[in-house]
C-alpha cells in the first residue's frame, strides 16, 4: 500500500481492515440481499425489490403473490416458511395452511415445499464468509458459529459452541 501510494504520489490510507467487499461470497437465501454491517460483517436482510412481471403464484399460506420473489420477501418478512403451491393465483381448491407446520425438521433443518405441497426438511444455511473461530462440544474448530450449525445440520448430530476461538486454546 506504501509503495503503490508512493509511486501514484497519493495519500493512500488503509479504510478498513479484512475483505474489502464481505458480501461478495454470501449466499443468502430468496427474498433476501446482502447489506455489510458496520461491523464489516455480511448480513442477509429482507429484500425490498422485486421485478413487477405478472406471474402469479400460489403460496402455502393461502394467499397469492405476483410473483416468487414478492412470496420470498413476505416469507422475509413475517418469518414464516412459504412455498409455492402451484403456479397462477390461488382459488378454493388450494391447500390453506402450511404443511410445513406439521414438519419434524432437526438440527436446525429448513422446511421447504415443493410445487406438489409436500413439505420436507433440508439443510440450507447462508453462513457469512468470515474468520471467527470456534471450538465445537465435538473438539473441532469451525471457521464461525454458523459453519458449526451447518455441519451439524448435514450430520444430522448435535453439536454447540464450547467456546470462542480455536480448539486447544483456552488460555
Amino acid at each position: 500500500l506504501q509503495i503503490h501510494s508512493c509511486k501514484e504520489k497519493q495519500k493512500i490510507e488503509v479504510k478498513y481492515y479484512g475483505v474489502c467487499d464481505p458480501c461478495l461470497n454470501a449466499n443468502c437465501p430468496d427474498g433476501t440481499v446482502c447489506k455489510v454491517g458496520p461491523d464489516r460483517q455480511a448480513r442477509c436482510r429482507c429484500s425490498k425489490q422485486c421485478p413487477d412481471d405478472l406471474k402469479p403464484v400460489c403460496a402455502s399460506d393461502g394467499r397469492s403473490y405476483r410473483n416468487v420473489c414478492f412470496m420470498h420477501v413476505e416469507s422475509c418478512k413475517t418469518n414464516e416458511e412459504l412455498g409455492v403451491l402451484h403456479d397462477g393465483m390461488c382459488n378454493s381448491t388450494s391447500l390453506v395452511g402450511n404443511p410445513c407446520k406439521d414438519a419434524n425438521c432437526k438440527f436446525g433443518q429448513k422446511c421447504y415445499i415443493n410445487r406438489y405441497g409436500q413439505a420436507s426438511c433440508h439443510c440450507q444455511f447462508a453462513c457469512p464468509p468470515i474468520i471467527k473461530p470456534v471450538c465445537g462440544k465435538d473438539g473441532i474448530t469451525y471457521d464461525n458459529e454458523c459453519i458449526l450449525h451447518m455441519v451439524a445440520c448435514e450430520k444430522q448430530k448435535y453439536n454447540s459452541v464450547l467456546y470462542a476461538g480455536k480448539c486447544g486454546t483456552t488460555c
